[in-house]
C-alpha cells in the first residue's frame, strides 16, 4: 500500500513539473516571438525613415491636418467636418458587365451619378438627362478621372458644371460628365467605345488625364499599347484582399494574419535583394 501511495506522489510530482515546465517553456516562446515582433517593428521604421523621397510624399491627402485647412480655407468653412463633408459623401465604385468598373450611383447633396455613370450637374435628374439624351443637341462628352469626376467638389463646382455656363450662351451645346475615380486613358477609350456602341453621338469628345497615367506606368513596366491594371488589387496576401465592389473569393485570414506580423514582413525586407534603381530593367519604347 505504502509502495503504491509512493508511486502515485511520485506520479503526480511528474506530471505537475512537466506542467510547470510546459508553461515556463510556453511563456518563454512567448515573451521571445513578441520582443522579436517589436525588434521587427523598429527595424521596419527605420528602413521606412530611410527609403527615398518620391512624389506622393509632397501629396497631402485631405484629412490631414494641412489637408484640412485647404478645405476649409477653399469652400470658406468654419469647421473640419464641413471642410470634408464633400470627399466624405464620394461615390465608390461598382461592378459593370461591359466596362472594367463604373463610378456608383449615389444621390446626396453633394454628388449625384445617374443614367450611364454621368455626374449631373446642379438641377439635373435622369428624366432631364434621357431627354439630353435623345435631343438632337450637340454634345460634348469629358472624359477624365477623379479630376474631370470633380472628387471632392459639389455639383455646381465641377468643370463640366463651369463648361456649361459657358456653353449655356450658344443654347445649343451640353456637356456631359463621364469622369470616373482611378480612369486612365485606356479605360476611358473602353467607355467611349461602349457608350457609341450604345447608340450614342457626342458632337466632341474631350479627354482630361495625366495623373492616373503617370502613376500607373510609373509603377509598372507598361508600354505605351498596353493596359494598365487597376492597382486596387491586392495579390499574394492571402488571396485576392480588395476589389473594386465584389468579393471574388474568400480571403485566407490565416495567411493575412501571418503576413501582417512585423517578424514577417522584416524577413520579407532581407529575403529580397536590396533596390537599386539601376538594376531595374525596363522594356519601354
Amino acid at each position: 500500500m505504502n509502495i503504491l501511495v509512493r508511486t502515485m506522489h511520485l506520479l503526480v510530482r511528474g506530471i505537475m513539473a512537466a506542467v510547470q515546465y510546459s508553461l515556463l517553456t510556453l511563456g518563454i516562446v512567448t515573451l521571445l516571438f513578441v520582443m522579436l515582433n517589436v525588434i521587427a517593428q523598429k527595424r521596419l521604421d527605420e528602413i521606412k525613415a530611410s527609403v527615398a523621397h518620391n512624389v506622393f510624399d509632397d501629396v497631402l491627402s485631405p484629412e490631414t491636418a494641412a489637408g484640412i485647412v485647404t478645405l476649409q480655407r477653399i469652400f470658406n468653412v468654419a469647421t473640419p467636418e464641413a471642410a470634408l463633408a464633400r470627399v466624405k459623401s464620394a461615390p465608390s465604385f461598382e461592378m459593370h458587365p461591359n466596362l472594367h468598373y463604373m463610378t456608383q450611383r449615389i444621390d446626396n447633396p453633394y454628388y449625384r451619378i445617374g443614367l450611364e455613370g454621368i455626374r449631373y450637374d446642379q438641377g439635373w435628374n435622369d428624366d432631364y438627362v434621357r431627354q439630353l439624351l435623345s435631343s438632337g443637341k450637340d454634345l460634348v462628352f469629358l472624359m477624365g478621372g477623379s479630376t474631370m469626376l470633380g472628387h471632392g467638389v459639389a455639383c455646381n463646382e465641377t468643370i463640366s458644371w463651369n463648361v456649361n455656363k459657358d456653353l449655356s450662351k450658344s443654347g445649343r451645346m451640353v456637356a456631359l460628365n463621364f469622369g470616373s475615380q482611378a480612369y486612365d486613358l485606356q479605360r476611358e477609350i473602353d467607355k467611349l467605345v461602349y457608350l457609341l456602341r450604345s447608340g450614342y453621338r457626342p458632337k466632341h469628345v474631350v479627354f482630361l488625364d495625366g495623373w492616373n497615367d503617370v502613376v500607373g506606368l510609373s509603377r509598372s513596366n507598361m508600354r505605351w499599347q498596353d493596359k494598365i491594371i487597376y492597382h486596387g488589387f491586392s495579390v499574394n496576401r492571402g488571396e485576392i484582399a480588395f476589389t473594386p465592389g465584389a468579393r471574388t473569393g474568400a480571403p485566407n485570414y490565416e495567411r493575412l494574419m501571418i503576413n501582417s506580423l512585423p517578424i514577417m514582413r522584416y524577413l520579407e525586407t532581407r529575403i529580397r535583394p536590396p533596390f537599386d534603381v539601376d538594376a531595374v530593367e525596363r522594356a519601354r519604347d
